[in-house]
């Protein structure tokens, strides 16, 4: 069940007056607005909102479907938008999980006829017609690869004959292509490059604790609400980013303890304290004893140094020139093949991503990649973050 704190974060972030949502009877759909907006929720289920505007004097309903996915669940949809038919004007728009007919689709297997029918038959009885669109043809994709893959179009506005008359030229826009998205994200501006370019995940979290401290400091020198007000919503934004990364790096791992990972520290240090042993004093057989970690790790150095001489026993195998071949830049090539070595279906990295994006998006990301991996062998820093991304979260 989504979190309704989270949703007022994200209200307070987007800069909206009022939000709402179905939460509480098992729904997963949001809904923000403004106060210059006259909006009245009407009714509710699962898988739907209907909310009442009113706006110069004229009143629309608009209803919004993020419907579930086997059929029983859609009749109960279904039932509700006809008991609900209205003849004001009345858009509905969302996920509807379903196609009228199979020309809605591209590949994969036929659609439950019978579910096709019932929707049909619910638009009809509603008096609802889709609405003109422009962009894909498809809304959703499986994300299969080769002959498995399938689209289809689940997502659509639909409005009755009293909201053609209003809105007579509203148009519905599917969003761009996922390679147009991926392509416009990538050349968003970033602090850095490289290394620093990929690292920007747990730099903001970095730059909201300092934040968070230099709003605790000023709160201790005076008090006041703003700041206070402002301390709240920081720590929520980092609670936010702390679980993002906390996810990808169980997506990484897929580990059960890894769901509260190092991130949380208190965890860490749980874990930590029940597996590790600490020596603190170490007495040698001359009766000198050792204080202080510095003294004993010299001592165990030494003692293991004379002990283990192998000096003489081990053939030196690996040459001057393989060590300068070894750490040498890489080649983009070699970059490439490295990539393209690693299954379609490994497990995901810290970014949630499997190999199969970086793959299928090479094109617009190999430059920062190659870069990325050229700077690591010239010597550059990187954090935790670009350590699972580079060798996995425990090596």
């Amino acid at each position: 069940m989504l979190n309704v704190s989270r949703l007022h974060w994200w209200r307070h972030r987007l800069d909206f007056d009022d939000c709402g949502s179905n939460i509480e009877v098992g729904g997963k759909l949001w809904f923000m607005w403004k106060n210059e907006l006259n909006l009245v929720i009407d009714s509710m289920s699962e898988q739907h909102v209907t909310m009442r505007i009113v706006d110069n004097l004229q009143l629309v309903f608009l209803t919004f479907v993020y419907a579930k996915c086997n059929y029983q669940e859609w009749c109960r949809l279904w039932s509700h938008l006809e008991a609900f038919n209205c003849t004001d004007p009345w858009l509905v728009m969302g996920d509807f999980n379903i196609i009228r007919h199979d020309g809605e689709r591209c590949g994969g297997r036929p659609r439950l006829a019978t579910a096709m029918d019932d929707f049909n038959a619910c638009l009809d009885n509603c008096g609802l017609i889709e609405m003109s669109y422009t962009g894909n043809s498809f809304s959703w994709c499986n994300g299969h690869q080769n002959l498995s893959r399938s689209w289809a179009r689940l997502d659509c506005t639909l409005l009755n004959v009293a909201g053609m008359d209003v809105f007579s030229e509203a148009n519905f826009l599917y969003l761009p292509c996922f390679m147009d998205l991926v392509s416009r994200a990538w050349q968003e501006e970033s602090n850095g490059s490289g290394l620093l370019r990929l690292a920007g995940l747990q730099l903001h979290i970095a730059e909201l604790e300092a934040r968070i401290q230099e709003l605790e400091n000023n709160l201790q020198d005076g008090y006041s609400a703003d700041l206070k007000s402002d301390l709240l919503l920081s720590h929520l934004e980092l609670s936010v980013w702390v679980e993002r990364e906390e996810t990808r790096l169980a997506q990484q791992a897929k580990q059960t303890w890894v769901q509260k990972g190092e991130a949380n520290i208190s965890f860490f240090h749980a874990v930590s304290k029940k597996i590790r042993f600490l020596i603190k004093m170490m007495r040698l057989g001359d009766g000198t004893m050792l204080t202080s970690p510095k003294q004993i790790h010299v001592s165990v150095v030494d003692y293991f140094h004379e002990f283990l001489d192998l000096s003489g026993l081990i053939d030196i195998v690996i040459t001057e020139e393989d060590n300068r071949a070894l750490c040498r830049v890489p080649s983009s090539q070699e970059v490439y093949d490295a990539l393209w070595s690693i299954p379609v279906d490994s497990c995901p990295g810290p970014d949630g991503f499997i190999s199969g994006f970086f793959k299928s998006c090479w094109h617009i990301i190999n430059s920062d990649m190659i870069n990325v991996v050229a700077e690591f062998f010239r010597g550059g820093c990187f954090t935790s973050v670009l350590h699972c991304f580079l060798f996995g979260p425990y090596s």
